[in-house]
């Protein structure tokens, strides 16, 4: 389902060749976990989903990389919420805000496999250091592995996304059941990151999906 290298946001590979954190591993959890907590999901017969959608990306330079929120966006939610804004306003509006969404936590997206992993990855990215909870200042080297590490989550997170997408068009696992429009996907959507948010909402979006 995942290959090394995979390219994220870009162009970008998804994990350089000195990183030793199985991120194409951490995918597979996610897309897991996420599967996982679908199954439990009940909509009205009404209603149908549009997004799952990754938020609150944190991290602490030199310090933590964080799992984020998982949410799920459905028409009815959303008919509840937008307070007369069009369908089509875009990024970081009430229709693309997992924030404001009703679902916008599925706790059991994060996983114990995936927090497991994401602790790892912390350790990873900060040379296995003690670094919580008040991490020292980091030198520049330090502070580039573990931008590196951050990019390469992220870009991790746009294949997941991928690949939820392909697989909700495929019908597959809980996609079977799930009501879901035809314009369904799955995306990193956090406003909170700015400029960098926007280019992993577009790059998840819109980029085509790698081979399930």
């Amino acid at each position: 389902m995942f290959s090394q290298a995979s390219p994220g946001p870009g162009g970008a590979p998804m994990q350089d060749a000195a990183m030793t954190f199985d991120f194409d591993g951490l995918a597979a959890a996610w897309v897991e976990a996420i599967e996982a907590a679908l199954d439990e999901v009940a909509l009205a017969p009404d209603d149908r989903a549009y997004a799952v959608a990754f938020w609150m990306l944190y991290g602490i330079e030199g310090a933590e990389i964080s799992a984020p929120c998982v949410a799920l966006g459905t028409e009815l939610d959303w008919e509840a919420i937008h307070r007369g804004e069009p369908r089509d306003a875009g990024f970081g509006s009430w229709r693309w805000n997992p924030a404001d969404w009703p679902r916008s936590m599925l706790d059991r997206a994060r996983s114990p496999r995936v927090v497991a992993a994401y602790d790892a990855l912390t350790r990873a990215a900060c040379g296995d250091r003690d670094v919580r909870p008040a991490p020292r200042g980091t030198t520049v080297a330090e502070a580039a592995v573990w931008r590196a590490h951050w990019t390469a989550s992220t870009a991790m997170l746009v294949r997941v996304a991928h690949v939820l997408t392909e697989r909700a068009r495929n019908g597959a696992g809980p996609f079977a059941r799930i009501a879901r429009g035809p314009d369904f996907v799955a995306v990193v959507c956090d406003p909170s990151l700015g400029p960098e948010g926007v280019a992993l909402f577009e790059a998840s979006r819109s980029a085509t999906s790698a081979s399930t």
